[in-house]
């Protein structure tokens, strides 16, 4: 199994969302970091449209969970190839779905198996919203025909009582991220009940990463990349699965970032409450401390 990080930019979501709702989410639009007119000019609204519940027409906040599993239940009416699944429940009850999609409803185990997981921080909603699009691409449409050839598992809401408070942490204050050898969450065990089960040949976790803020604070620059990358990194890793990981993901979606006119990196992070320590390092279970400040366009 190979296990792909992905991180989107949180500056850019935050602008596809912004609009006039009611709030449902613990987010204020209102803190959304504003770009400076030469970044924003940068960084373009991409021209294309969702019908997911957080990129509806008038929206100022994120989808709530009573939204994402509404949605998942109409695609699956809709759908034949879509059933959705509970793999348990959050610490506050909420149910943790999974949305299965394959070829008229038939997971079948000859076909490789790809899982994508949204959201296990709670105030990273990007991911969850992207897995959302993707049920949705996928279960009707010339996009149908992958799964002839690959079933797909898709959680929106890995960690669903943090997304409903746009939370980083579950309920108890543990980083699900971070609990993926201790499982010492019912969310983190969820998950890794469903990837025994289905036996995924790749993992991509989806996430956010900071854009401006911490940036400007130490480097007066902001990040200049609209994606980051990282394989797996946990202690128990198989090294010819790392390898995988690199050469036949990472390396392969970079290089479909460069053919669409992106700019993707590898994931990296500084820490946030430390203006003085200008310490930047790879993110991951292990992190690998490295003093740079690549990766920044200066304002």
């Amino acid at each position: 199994m190979s296990i792909v990080h992905y991180a989107p930019s949180i500056a850019l979501l935050g602008l596809a969302l912004m609009g006039p709702a009611t709030s449902l989410a613990q987010f204020d639009p209102a803190k959304v970091w504003v770009e400076p007119t030469p970044v924003a000019a940068r960084f373009p609204d991409p021209q294309v449209r969702y019908t997911t519940p957080g990129f509806r027409e008038g929206r100022t906040d994120f989808a709530s969970h009573a939204e994402v599993l509404s949605f998942l239940s109409e695609l699956e009416r809709q759908s034949p190839h879509v059933r959705v699944e509970s793999l348990g429940r959050s610490q506050q009850g909420r149910d943790l779905v999974a949305a299965v999609l394959s070829e008229q409803g038939r997971f079948e185990a000859s076909r490789p198996t790809v899982m994508i997981i949204g959201n296990q921080h709670g105030n990273e909603p990007a991911g969850g919203e992207a897995v959302l699009v993707l049920a949705q691409q996928f279960s009707s449409g010339p996009s149908r025909e992958l799964l002839k050839r690959v079933n797909l598992v898709l959680v929106p809401r890995g960690n669903p009582d943090g997304a409903e408070r746009f939370a980083r942490f579950t309920a108890n204050g543990i980083d699900i991220n971070r609990d993926h050898l201790h499982l010492r969450t019912p969310e983190a065990r969820a998950l890794a009940a469903a990837t025994l089960r289905y036996r995924p040949q790749a993992v991509l976790d989806l996430h956010e990463f900071t854009v401006g803020a911490r940036w400007v604070d130490k480097f007066n620059a902001v990040v200049k990349y609209d994606g980051l990358l990282q394989p797996a990194t946990v202690g128990n890793l198989d090294p010819d699965i790392a390898a995988s990981a690199q050469k036949d993901y990472v390396d392969n979606i970079q290089d479909a970032f460069t053919r669409a006119g992106l700019q993707g990196y590898k994931f990296h992070t500084t820490p946030a409450n430390n203006v003085s320590d200008h310490t930047v390092w790879m993110g991951g279970f292990n992190p690998i401390p490295v003093v740079t400040s690549a990766g920044c366009v200066r304002l």
